[in-house]
């Protein structure tokens, strides 16, 4: 069927093996799309894939995937004997006097062509293709990190705590003094009339 709009988004969700020098992971697209007579919006999932990063060095290794032959979120990838992992790049970062990790090679997907692997922090990177006939594309990616409360008002967020306690407690003894105050008199004229 026909549909007005269609917007695919990728997720890579990768973990770190235990005991091994790699990252394995799961790949998919998340597909949106909005039928032009009747609005309605569908999703799916596609182009299900297994990752799996494997690291030579600290510079260096392979990024492989392999097409998911059961449900990628329900079985994990152990349970599939058969797959076909297939190098996508290799990886060989330098790093530029900006501190920007940077890689460039050969891309072996379905459109060969190069690419640029370009690491910006340690929360996000951007992986351009070029492939050698066609138009090429940009992969963002990020890493969500939670921050709390605390994160977000920062130092600045504890001085202003501080200062508001110390206003607080200034106040609330301040109030007390002049109670003291006020009533120590009316304490004295009480036990001079009772004395009389």
């Amino acid at each position: 069927s026909f549909y007005i709009a269609q917007l695919t988004k990728g997720y890579y969700v990768m973990k770190k093996s235990e005991g091994a020098d790699q990252l394995r992971g799961i790949y998919y697209e998340n597909v949106t799309a909005v039928h032009p007579n009747t609005g309605a919006v569908t999703h799916k999932i596609e182009n299900q894939l297994r990752v799996r990063v494997e690291i030579d060095t600290p510079s260096q290794g392979v990024f492989r995937t392999a097409r998911a032959q059961t449900d990628i979120f329900k079985d994990v990838e152990s349970s599939e004997d058969s797959l076909k992992w297939k190098t996508l790049f290799e990886f060989d970062f330098q790093t530029h006097r900006n501190g920007i990790w940077v890689s460039t090679g050969d891309w072996h997907g379905k459109a060969k062509g190069k690419y640029q692997f370009t690491i910006l922090s340690a929360q996000a990177f951007l992986l351009t293709v070029i492939p050698t006939a066609g138009q090429g594309h940009t992969i963002s990616g990020f890493k969500e990190v939670v921050r709390s409360f605390w994160d977000g008002v920062g130092p600045a967020g504890l001085c202003f705590v501080v200062l508001i306690g110390t206003k607080v407690i200034r106040n609330m003894g301040g109030n007390t003094r002049r109670k003291l105050q006020t009533r120590l008199p009316q304490a004295q004229a009480a036990t001079t009339t009772k004395s009389k």
